[in-house]
């Protein structure tokens, strides 16, 4: 009766140990996203005062922040989004999926520019794995000669590719700051991921900065 007894209870001590494993890792992860959030704030918020007037800063959970800056003290957008996307290390089953793929912690910076595009660019470093989904699909007479480590697409290749390289996005998406680069007429025109680090976010800013300028309207 004992042993019958104990054999029913190794399941149960299983799913047990399982439900406290799991709810371990789930407030490990975040803690440790909640870290990364502070941490990155903290470096960025002195770039942030340099460029901007007035910004706020809007938590987004453990998964990131989102912060909406206006009142540009130099040229750039007149407002600008910048958005914080950690990767979901709570969760134990979908976190080694996102490392699989290959995606990481990322900024996202949004802006609309000062003259309306009327081009289309895609641009991405091919150190960035999903950057690989760009190549595949875009039209092969569109690509753009951009420099190694890039892969890039316009429909209208001079300007894009001029764009490119007056920017620096081209040499940053190279060396591996910048992620993704997309410009488009729908709002909002200009779209930027760049490694969630100082370094991303400052080459972030000032490619948005320097593209926001461009006259796309011709």
């Amino acid at each position: 009766m004992e042993a019958w007894s104990r054999d029913l209870m190794t399941p149960l001590q299983l799913i047990i140990a399982v439900s406290v494993g799991f709810t371990l890792y789930y407030f490990l992860g975040k803690l440790w996203n909640r870290r990364l959030q502070r941490e990155l704030w903290r470096r960025i918020r002195p770039e942030l005062a340099r460029r901007y007037g007035s910004f706020s800063f809007m938590p987004l959970g453990s998964s990131g922040f989102r912060i909406l800056a206006a009142k540009p003290k130099g040229g750039g957008p007149r407002k600008l989004e910048l958005d914080l996307l950690l990767l979901d290390r709570e969760n134990l089953v979908h976190y080694p999926v996102q490392l699989a793929l290959g995606e990481v912690d990322k900024v996202v910076v949004k802006a609309n520019l000062k003259s309306r595009p009327k081009a289309r660019l895609e641009a991405a470093s091919r150190s960035y794995r999903p950057a690989s989904r760009l190549e595949a699909r875009a039209p092969s007479e569109g690509l753009l000669d951009a420099g190694e480590g890039v892969v890039a697409w316009s429909d209208r290749r001079v300007e894009g590719l001029r764009v490119l390289l007056s920017s620096g996005a081209a040499r940053a998406l190279s060396e591996g700051a910048l992620l993704r680069i997309s410009v488009s007429p729908e709002e909002p025109n200009l779209i930027v991921q760049a490694k969630a680090c100082e370094s991303g976010v400052k080459a972030a800013l000032e490619v948005a900065e320097r593209i926001y300028l461009e006259d796309w309207s011709k």
